[in-house]
Order: structure tokens, then C-alpha cells, then sequence
């Protein structure tokens, strides 16, 4: 019987009372995981149908073969977007972006991913990090990252 590693997976969500999923389609190089307009049904990322208190569009690593690398699953979502926000700013000028991060390793810290990583990510919106074996989660804002790096 093989061991079933759990990898890390990071996630970006778009979301807007005025957001339509397909307006945003053609602008971001990578086919979201879920998405919906207000009001509508859809399977949420945890596979849970639920209907949409707003509009939304979520992208996530998993399934992506980018390895055990937390940093890798964050880039891949973060570089996937963020070239596009321009574009999609001016499809939906109110969107907001969450940025999210579950890593399966209890010794994992935030800021083992890296300066530029973290600063990339926090550009885009508030990233959240989770490590559940750890019972830890940190919201980490553009602040915290600019803040960190002064100190560095």
C-alpha cells in the first residue's frame, strides 16, 4: 500500500458583487477550479455544492504537478493572475483577491517561502497561510511583508 503525501496547494480567488466568471475568462492564461456570478449555484472548492453570496472565480495549484515546493504552488497561482489584473480591473473595477496557502508540513513557516515570493503574493491581496498539523494560520498584508523586509 503507498503513502498518500499531501501536497501543498495555493489558491486565488476573484470575487465581486458585479463579478460574471466568463467576462474574466479570456483575460487569465489558466481555466479556474470554481466559479460563479451572485446568486448562482456552484461546486465550491472543497467540492461542496453552495450558491454564491457574490460573484467569484477560484484558481488553485491542485493537480498541478509542481512538486512538494510551497513557494512553487504560490508562484504558479500568483503568476497566473497577476499579469492579467490590469485587464480584469477594468471588466470589474471592484474586484477584491484573496490569496491562499495550505501547507502539510508543521514546521513550516511564511517566511520560508521567500521575500519576492511573499511580496508577489501580498501585491495581489491579503495571502492567508495555513498549516493545519500545526494548528497554525497567518494573514500576512503588504505591511507585514514591506515591514519584514526593512528589517531584514
Amino acid at each position: 500500500m503507498s503513502e498518500v503525501i499531501a501536497r501543498p496547494m495555493a489558491t486565488v480567488r476573484l470575487f465581486a458583487d458585479g463579478l460574471r466568471p466568463e467576462a474574466i475568462a479570456g483575460l487569465i492564461d489558466a481555466a479556474p477550479e470554481a466559479w460563479a456570478a451572485k446568486g448562482e449555484a456552484f461546486s465550491g472548492v472543497a467540492g461542496r455544492a453552495v450558491v454564491a453570496r457574490t460573484g467569484t472565480w477560484f484558481l488553485t495549484s491542485r493537480g498541478r504537478e509542481l512538486g512538494d515546493d510551497p513557494g512553487r504552488h504560490l508562484e504558479w497561482v500568483v503568476g497566473k493572475v497577476s499579469g492579467a489584473m490590469k485587464g480584469v480591473r477594468e471588466v470589474v473595477p471592484d474586484v477584491g483577491v484573496e490569496v491562499s496557502l495550505l501547507v502539510h508540513d508543521k514546521g513550516f513557516r511564511p517566511g520560508d517561502l521567500g521575500a519576492e515570493v511573499l511580496l508577489n503574493a501580498v501585491i495581489l491581496g491579503e495571502l492567508v497561510v495555513e498549516v493545519p498539523e500545526a494548528g497554525r494560520e497567518w494573514r500576512i498584508t503588504r505591511e507585514d511583508v514591506v515591514g519584514y523586509l526593512g528589517r531584514s
